[in-house]
């Protein structure tokens, strides 16, 4: 299955934050993802999504996930992740 994204990246505001934590994308459905890092530990968010047959998105070497599943099964990082596709939303309107 192929998803057509469009990426951005915040700027790193004076700190050595990779590109990769601070991309994301926004798929032609209107789902955005973002680091499946936000979650905590990259590894076990990502065998969790593919569990549960959560699309997984791949750039730069790192995993990234829809917030909306992000949200749902990380509680702890709803906040970060609402945040970061309101970003997003922003950003391609």
């Amino acid at each position: 299955m192929t998803i057509d994204l469009q990426w951005c990246e915040v700027a790193a505001q004076g700190r050595k934050v990779p590109i990769w934590a601070r991309s994301a994308a926004l798929a032609s459905d209107g789902t955005v993802f973002i680091p499946a890092v936000v979650a905590g530990s990259e590894s076990d968010a990502v065998l969790s999504a593919g569990y549960d047959g959560v699309a997984i998105v791949r750039y730069r070497g790192h995993a990234y996930l829809p917030t909306e599943w992000l949200r749902h099964e990380y509680p702890q990082a709803a906040n970060l992740s609402l945040k970061i596709e309101r970003g997003v939303r922003e950003f391609f309107a």
